[in-house]
């Protein structure tokens, strides 16, 4: 008979496994937490609809402001915007220039661009600098 081999040490952990054991109780700890922030969100829904509808509604009330004063800016200078339209896949605006008629054509992109920018205008007056959001 030969010398016979030292059983390795099964009940050990190798350091990977020990890692993945962590991982796991980790994710099980984390069920708890989400269950009871889901509970959270759900008893907090009523209150960040109405915070989503006040900030809406300051949104609104500050572009309608500057609307006006930009028309009135304009309007000083005698230059009035008309109507605007979309047509063949720009969107045209009409002004009359000091008693001058044009049209200004803008593709749906610069529209959009120009809609996103404002947009993130408002969100920077409202909350600061986006990226700490």
């Amino acid at each position: 008979m030969g010398t016979a081999k030292p059983w390795p040490d099964e009940g050990r952990l190798k350091p990977d496994e020990e890692e993945a054991v962590k991982r796991v109780v980790a994710l099980q700890l984390m069920r708890p937490v989400i269950n009871e922030s889901r509970e959270n969100l759900l008893d907090y829904k009523g209150v960040l609809q109405r915070v989503s509808h006040m900030a809406l509604e300051v949104v609104s009330k500050r572009m309608n402001e500057e609307l006006l004063s930009e028309r009135r800016r304009l309007s000083n200078e005698r230059i009035h915007v008309r109507q605007i339209v979309p047509r063949r896949g720009m969107i045209v605006v009409s002004y009359t220039c000091r008693s001058f008629p044009g049209e200004l054509e803008l593709t749906h992109q610069e529209a959009e661009f120009m809609r996103q920018q404002l947009v993130d205008d408002y969100i920077h007056k409202l909350f600061g600098d986006r990226k700490t959001i």
